[in-house]
């Protein structure tokens, strides 16, 4: 939710990775729809293919050039300092990831003088984001130029925890993973990019053995609602 203070200003961000991209129309959990503004700014650099796990030890962004930079202003184009880093967050385009502690991660710091802060670090979450992932700023998800359409950056989230009891995300990297993973190992003809963790189009021994290092890891505090 938005902070009192910020109550008379109209959220304006966008989260733009090294080329243009189109936006999409997609839900997210835990956040609101972008308030529209016209003095959006942000720039970043980077895209592929993310391994996230719920115990946070996964990839980092910056590992591999894609830190998300994000700048808040206000409708009148004046920046917002002092933004808790708490305030920032990433889900799942079409809500394809399940996020520990309602959050899975946050900003690297409070944003600057300028407005600005970064995302770079690793997530703690399960599930799967392979249309992208979108940016959330105190509840309100980022918008395309477009102001209508979410801004969805082409960073494509995996995480080794996949299912759980009843088929649900759980935060847990267990059997019920590994037997979901078994259904589509060295079988091209069941190929779920879900479970091609290092996005070489095959699920094979690389696969099993990232999934391995995960085994048994778990969200520190579960899964808890934003």
């Amino acid at each position: 939710m938005i902070r009192a203070k910020l109550a008379a200003f109209c959220l304006i961000m966008a989260a733009l990775l090294g080329w243009q991209i189109a936006g999409v129309v997609t839900t997210t959990r835990g956040a609101g729809k972008g308030i529209p503004c016209d003095s959006n700014r942000a720039s970043s650099a980077g895209s592929g293919c993310w391994l996230v796990c719920p115990l946070g030890d996964g990839d980092r962004l910056d590992e591999w050039g894609a830190t998300i930079s994000i700048v808040v202003r206000n409708c009148l184009n004046v920046p917002i300092a002092g933004i808790p880093a708490t305030d920032f967050w990433l889900v799942g385009c079409a809500d394809g990831l399940v996020l520990c502690g309602g959050r899975g991660i946050q900003a690297d710091s409070a944003t600057n003088a300028n407005g600005e802060t970064t995302i770079s670090g690793a997530m703690m979450a399960g599930g799967c984001a392979p249309y992208g992932l979108a940016v959330i700023a105190q509840g309100l998800v980022v918008l395309n130029h477009d102001k209508i359409n979410i801004l969805c950056l082409p960073i494509i989230t995996k995480s080794v925890d996949v299912s759980g009891d009843g088929g649900v995300i759980d935060g847990v990297v267990e059997l019920v993973d590994f037997a979901a993973f078994g259904q589509v190992y060295n079988k091209p003809a069941d190929y779920d990019e879900c479970f091609d963790y290092n996005c070489d189009g095959e699920v094979e021994l690389v696969d099993y053995s990232i999934f391995g290092q995960h085994w048994e890891h778990a969200c520190p505090g579960g899964l808890q609602s934003p």
